[in-house]
């Protein structure tokens, strides 16, 4: 069974990596609030669990794998190495949780550029926090110097970072939930899309605007009535809406300011995301 699917529903898959004893499992358990049952084991690799879909507060169904990698990642590896390409190791999560644990963070370090370079969200995490003696603030500080990204400091037995890592995955994963939705035809006839064009526009070249003419297109076809605006009128567009939109589209570039004002109703994602292929 595909890890995106649960009788014919799709679910998000969150990869979580570290070396063994990083805490992955606890850390699933504590999100969760159950005990994850297992699905399945990669005994080729003996790296890769994966768990059946589990609740998780504000994302309804979500699928859990913890890859720990060979140990050649951990053992062997510098900072510019790439991580191993098959598939049933790095596999192919929504998002990657990167457990950080010691200074010597080469491995994670493989994962964690890996998923960025992919374009992937990816949160980098100090697990078990509680076991270091400053609550992990020292080294936390140390990979915000090498990533340029601040991490969280979590620890699952005490609940610590708990609710600021729920709180980041729901914004980071924001704009898949609606990618999803759009692919597996959950907005159609009726169904109003807003499109928040970019910044930009005035000054932008064919390439910017396919993406756009591509979606209307689409949208169109679904017979969904469809909204233009621009960031800056987006406020006194949805006010003009009978109710709120359904779906909103928006760029990169744009994201967060639109996220910030958008309906607690409406579904939210990118342009990028739905011309990824």
């Amino acid at each position: 069974m595909d890890v995106q699917e649960e009788k014919g529903t799709k679910c998000l898959h969150i990869g979580l990596y570290g070396r063994s004893g990083s805490g992955k499992t606890s850390l699933v358990k504590a999100l969760t609030g159950q005990n994850p049952s297992m699905l399945t084991i990669m005994r080729k690799t003996d790296v890769q669990r994966i768990y059946r879909p589990l609740d998780i507060k504000d994302l309804g169904k979500v699928v859990f794998s913890e890859i720990s990698g060979p140990d050649e990642i951990w053992k062997h590896s510098k900072p510019g190495d790439k991580p191993v390409e098959q598939a049933d190791i790095v596999g192919e999560p929504d998002m990657a949780l990167v457990l950080f644990r010691e200074a010597d963070m080469h491995g994670e370090l493989i994962f964690y550029r890996h998923f960025k370079s992919m374009g992937k969200p990816v949160i980098p995490i100090i697990s078990r926090a509680d076991t270091l003696g400053d609550d992990g603030r020292v080294l936390a500080r140390i990979l915000e110097q090498k990533i340029g990204q601040k991490p969280l400091c979590v620890s699952a037995m005490k609940g610590a970072g708990l609710k600021e890592l729920r709180e980041a995955i729901v914004k980071q994963l924001s704009e898949v939930f609606g990618g999803y939705a759009l692919a597996e035809d959950q907005v159609g006839e009726g169904d109003m899309v807003l499109l928040v064009m970019p910044k930009s526009l005035r000054l932008a070249s064919d390439k910017l605007i396919l993406p756009q003419v591509k979606i209307l297109c689409e949208l169109l076809v679904r017979k969904c009535p469809v909204m233009s605006c621009t960031l800056d009128s987006m406020k006194a567009t949805l006010e003009m809406l009978p109710e709120a939109p359904k779906l909103i589209i928006t760029d990169l570039e744009s994201l967060d300011e639109v996220r910030s004002c958008k309906p607690d109703s409406s579904m939210l994602t990118t342009f990028s995301v739905l011309c990824e292929d």
